[in-house]
């Protein structure tokens, strides 16, 4: 019977898992196998899920790590959004990872730390800020809801961009390519945003 209870709440657990973190109350009821078992699947869920979203924006690739529709960042915001922040460093990993595995001839010392900070920071702070505004059991769906998140959305990945030229490594181009190189840096990061970031969260709380 014992055993039977603790599978129920296991089961409990794992199924509202995705929603919020227990109160200290529910979790002092969980056996702590059940909190390993639902963080590791947590865990790879988020390492999962930064896969697919790196290989769908590469297929709107215009240049070396540069895509039209750069849907890590609304993952990015979005994972926060929905368990917190203490899965940042979590989702840091991942997304160094994965970018170690899909680029031919990255070594692990060559990547990008201060691009990944620079987009953690950014995009994840973004998701803990909206976390905060959005989910407040008052809050409804507007044109004043919907102005906010395209304001800062463009404000986010402007900075995002204007910072990229100190903290990612690029082939020297001539000025006005260069001009179109920072538009489509930026466009694909707000782009991903406005369309990534609606289309996961409606995936992922449905």
């Amino acid at each position: 019977m014992k055993l039977t209870a603790n599978l129920a709440r296991c089961a409990t657990y794992l199924k509202h898992c995705s929603d919020r973190t227990p109160t200290n109350e529910a979790a002092r009821e969980i056996p702590g196998v059940c909190r390993i078992l639902a963080t590791a699947i947590r865990a790879a869920a988020i390492f999962g899920g930064q896969w697919m979203v790196w290989t769908f924006a590469g297929l709107f690739d215009v240049d070396y790590r540069v895509s039209a529709l750069f849907v890590p960042a609304a993952y990015t915001v979005v994972v926060p959004m929905l368990v917190g922040a203490r899965w940042l460093p979590w989702l840091y990993i991942c997304l160094q990872s994965v970018a170690l595995l899909n680029t031919p001839g990255l070594t692990f010392a060559a990547i990008d730390h201060l691009g990944g900070i620079r987009h953690i920071v950014l995009y994840g702070g973004m998701g803990l800020y909206l976390r905060r505004v959005w989910f407040r059991s008052s809050r409804r769906f507007s044109l004043e809801t919907a102005t906010y998140f395209i304001a800062v959305a463009l404000i986010v990945s402007l900075a995002g961009t204007i910072l990229t030229k100190f903290t990612h490594t690029y082939a020297p181009l001539p000025p006005e390519q260069s001009g179109l190189r920072f538009l489509a840096i930026w466009g694909g990061d707000f782009s991903g945003v406005m369309v990534g970031v609606p289309l996961l969260l409606l995936s992922l709380r449905s």
